[in-house]
């Protein structure tokens, strides 16, 4: 099983289990808290890809400039970089790991199966 599996299991497991270590935990905080990290994740994404982008394309005139900052505002991932990439996507895979926890968490309790 690859790392990124184990992680998006555990951090699934997680969410399941701190709710009942810490009861003000509820599971919605954890599924609302999810998708923000998501969000948060996208957009910082998005703007180190345009930063990057408007580095490479110091002093050129405008045609080169729209060449590079096409791909980077349209979401080309290789504008970054494989290592950024990597680090952005393992801390989606726990995000949603954790979102996937809170979701089958509020399934049971909502269905009675757990209390």
């Amino acid at each position: 099983m690859s790392p990124i599996r184990v992680l998006f299991f555990a951090s699934c497991i997680a969410a399941i289990i701190f709710p009942f270590l810490l009861p003000g935990l509820l599971p919605r905080h954890l599924l609302i808290g999810g998708i923000v990290g998501l969000l948060l994740l996208n957009i910082v994404l998005f703007i180190v890809n345009t930063f990057k982008a408007l580095a490479r394309a110091k002093g050129k005139n405008e045609a080169e400039l729209e060449e590079l900052l096409a791909p980077a505002l349209q979401g080309a991932p290789n504008v970054v970089g494989p290592g950024f990439l990597t680090i952005v996507r393992w801390a989606a895979t726990f995000c949603l790991g954790v979102s996937a926890g809170a979701l089958v968490l509020m399934l049971l309790r909502h269905y009675h199966l757990l209390r």
